[in-house]
Formats: C-alpha cells, sequence, structure tokens
C-alpha cells in the first residue's frame, strides 16, 4: 500500500486574506505570501495537490478527481480521507476562502495574474510567444512525481516547446548564425521534434553552412530510425532535397572571411575546390556523409585563413579569393596535400569515412 505522508507537521495561523498570494509550478512548487516572503507549501503530496488546483483552470475538481490525480491507478483506502488532510493544510497556509469546497469538489480560488501557469497560457492565447517563454521557469512541477498529473504537464511542455520554434522561426529569418547555438541545444534535448530540426537546417544552410545542414538532417534521422523506427517526415525529408538542389528559394549567404573582411580588388584570383559526385554521396551514405563533408569544410577553411584567402562560397563548389596568384596556387597545393593525408582507410575514423568519394577534383585559379 503506499506510504501516506503526514501533513499536520507544521502547520501555521491561518491567514485573514489570500490577496496577493502568487503560485508558481513552473520549474517546481513554490508559494510566496502577499509580503514577498517564500513559504513552505508542505510535503510531496500537498505540492502536487496544490499543483492539481492550480492546472485546473476555472473549474472545480472532484474528491474522486484529486484521488486519481496524487496517487493513480492504486491510491491507499484511505486516500479521500488523507486528502482532506492535505486540504486543511494548504487551507492554513493561504485562507480558507482560496480552496474552496463546490458540493463535493474543490477549486483554487485566485487570480490567473497570481499563478505562473495561467500567466503563460494566456500570454500564448493573446499570441505572445515572447511573453510565454518569459514566464517559462522549467518543467512543471519539477522534482515531484506527480503520475498522475502527467498529461496536464506534456501539454504544457508542448505548448512551451511551440512558443519556442515560433519565436525561432522569427531569429532564423532575421539572424540565423544567431539561432544556431540555442537550435542545437533544442535538438539535443528535443530530438524527435523535427520542426526543431528543420529550423536547425536551414539556419545552417543560411549561414553558409550547407554540409553541416545536411549534417544536421542525418542526425535527425538516425534518432528518428534507431529509437523509433520511422523515416523523417515529408517536411524533413523535402529540406533535406532542396539544401541538396541548393534551392534559389531557400535564404543563403556565404560564411567565413568573405562576410566580414574585405575582399582582394585589383587583379584577383579564384581558387575552387569542388566534391565530386556530392548527391551521390549522400545518397549512398548518408549516415556518414554529414561529417565527412563538415571535416572537408573545416580542412579547406582552415588553409583558406593560412594563406590570406576569403571564402567566397560554400556548399558543393568552396570558392577562395586571393590578392597574388601565387598564394591560390600554394592554397591549391596544400588542400590536395591535406586530402591525401585524411585517415581515408580505418574502419574506427570518424573523420573521413574509408568509402567516402569526397576527393578534390578540380583546383585551378
Amino acid at each position: 500500500m503506499p506510504q501516506v505522508e503526514d501533513c499536520n507537521d507544521g502547520l501555521v495561523s491561518e491567514p485573514t486574506s489570500d490577496a496577493g498570494w502568487q503560485v508558481r509550478l513552473l520549474g517546481g512548487v513554490r508559494l510566496t505570501a502577499p509580503d514577498g516572503a517564500d513559504v513552505d507549501p508542505g510535503p510531496a503530496k500537498c505540492q502536487e495537490l496544490l499543483g492539481a488546483l492550480a492546472l485546473s483552470i476555472d473549474r472545480s475538481v472532484s474528491v474522486d478527481g484529486l484521488v486519481d490525480m496524487l496517487w493513480g491507478e492504486e491510491p491507499p483506502r484511505t486516500a479521500p480521507k488523507t486528502l482532506q488532510t492535505y486540504v486543511a493544510r494548504l487551507r492554513k497556509t493561504i485562507g480558507r476562502d482560496t480552496i474552496v469546497r463546490v458540493g463535493g469538489a474543490y477549486r483554487l480560488d485566485l487570480p490567473d495574474e497570481s499563478i505562473d501557469v495561467r500567466r503563460f497560457r494566456s500570454s500564448l492565447a493573446v499570441g505572445d510567444p515572447d511573453g510565454a517563454i518569459a514566464e517559462w521557469g522549467g518543467v512543471p512541477l519539477a522534482g515531484l512525481d506527480a503520475s498522475g498529473l502527467r498529461p496536464m504537464i506534456d501539454g504544457l511542455v508542448e505548448e512551451w516547446l511551440g512558443a519556442v520554434e515560433i519565436v525561432l522561426e522569427r531569429e532564423v529569418e532575421t539572424d540565423p548564425q544567431g539561432a544556431i547555438g540555442r537550435l542545437t541545444e533544442m535538438t539535443a534535448l528535443h530530438p524527435f521534434r523535427e520542426g526543431l530540426w528543420a529550423l536547425l537546417m536551414q539556419a545552417l544552410y543560411a549561414a553558409g553552412r550547407q554540409a553541416d545542414a545536411l549534417s544536421a538532417y542525418g542526425r535527425a534521422r538516425h534518432h528518428l530510425i534507431e529509437e523509433l523506427g520511422v523515416e523523417p517526415g515529408p517536411r524533413l525529408r523535402e529540406l533535406e532535397s532542396r539544401i541538396l538542389a541548393q534551392d534559389d528559394e531557400l535564404p543563403a549567404r556565404p560564411s567565413g572571411g568573405a562576410q566580414g573582411a574585405s575582399l582582394p580588388t585589383g587583379t584577383v584570383t579564384f581558387a575552387y575546390a569542388e566534391v565530386e559526385d556530392i548527391a551521390g554521396l549522400w545518397l549512398d551514405h548518408r549516415d556518414d556523409a554529414g561529417a565527412a563533408l563538415s571535416r572537408h569544410d573545416q580542412i579547406l577553411r582552415s588553409l583558406t585563413d593560412e594563406y590570406g584567402g576569403h571564402e567566397v562560397v560554400s556548399g558543393e563548389s568552396f570558392g577562395t579569393a586571393f590578392h597574388r596568384a601565387r598564394d591560390g596556387l600554394d592554397w591549391a597545393t596544400a588542400v590536395q596535400q591535406a586530402m591525401a593525408e585524411e585517415p581515408n582507410d580505418s574502419p574506427d575514423t570518424t573523420s573521413w569515412p574509408p568509402y567516402s568519394s569526397v576527393r578534390e577534383r578540380k583546383i585551378w585559379s
């Protein structure tokens, strides 16, 4: 039989007014008195009861409903009686008139602005995702078992993720480079949420990192296949195809030195490195191609900096501009040497898959 906590310990004098009380559920259950002092809401089951009432917006919850929320499918025989003890404990903390008895049910009688979850949802209701995110302090009822409240908790997390996607989608449009870090973190925390992967791919491509965008698709596909046994949905598959085709309608810009430094003027030498059959590489070895192409671009960018070049385009064809023809030729020689020295015959290497066809086909100036 489940253990029942005693809520009779440490009872405090009943307050005369509930005005100004603040209930916070996001990131853990907390109570703040009208004078701003933090108040102990009691042991775990008392906190779960407060959470159940606060989450049941504008409605009363029956005793049976509260028992289900607090104990799940196997409540103790004494659960209804014990529930009364929890109610009495909370009433003595925040006021008898705050937890109202309505027939065989209870309702938390506090204004919406006194409960963070209600402020969060109010912001969403008026189309203010930034305001909703500002209210978010973490997973609701964090630190509690609260298995009976799991559907409500999961619903709130889903609403928060939707708000995050809206804000990040806007950031991808205005500052794709700035959105990459947050999206990388969010896809790691929520690897099955394809909308976040799509935004990360778009941000990387818009920042001039085509190979990294395709690598992100490979990671998303790996998670979905290995853990759920499904392929990515139409949105991700279409986005991958558009990135491979370098779709003109996808926003993109060159990355690297060409954006922040002055390009050579006068007589300029351009050098290009092309990847053989990049589409075939992705089709045949999509699980490893992203890592290979990311390493490929890393080598090219490092050598571009070393020889004083300015990156002007990346992707299937990597272009670099030089002040002097000699620098372009030296860059071309160094690229060929670096690619030849890159490990390609060890089954343990992750930097360059042994079957990869990534090699420099043409380099000219």
